[in-house]
């Protein structure tokens, strides 16, 4: 006798309640390419040249550079939050570190 045939049952997928907390963790990953088109004050070679030294320059420590499989991206705020952690700070102002102005 022939088994009649069943309809295939759907799995069910997990939910993700849209938080403010969920939502803050999304991270908005870009290719070389869309960082670029993005933000053309860099070009494309400065940037694979910044992935290629990332161990070095501490790219890949600030989370900036994110790596899937063959797929290499961008975190464009982790990448700008890195280049101010390069700026020299600035201690003839008299403000130190915190970037206050001086008082006379």
């Amino acid at each position: 006798m022939a088994r009649p045939k069943q309809a295939p049952q759907r799995r069910s997928t997990p939910t993700v309640r849209s938080t403010a907390r969920n939502v803050s963790k999304v991270r908005r990953l870009r290719t070389v390419v869309q960082f670029h088109q993005e933000h053309d004050e860099f070009s494309q070679s400065a940037l694979r040249w910044l992935i290629f030294r990332a161990q070095d320059n501490g790219l890949q420590q600030a989370g900036a550079v994110v790596r899937v499989g063959r797929r290499v991206y961008l975190d464009p705020e982790r990448f700008f939050a890195w280049i101010e952690l390069q700026q020299p700070v600035d201690t003839r102002s008299g403000g130190g570190e915190s970037g206050a102005p001086a008082t006379a």
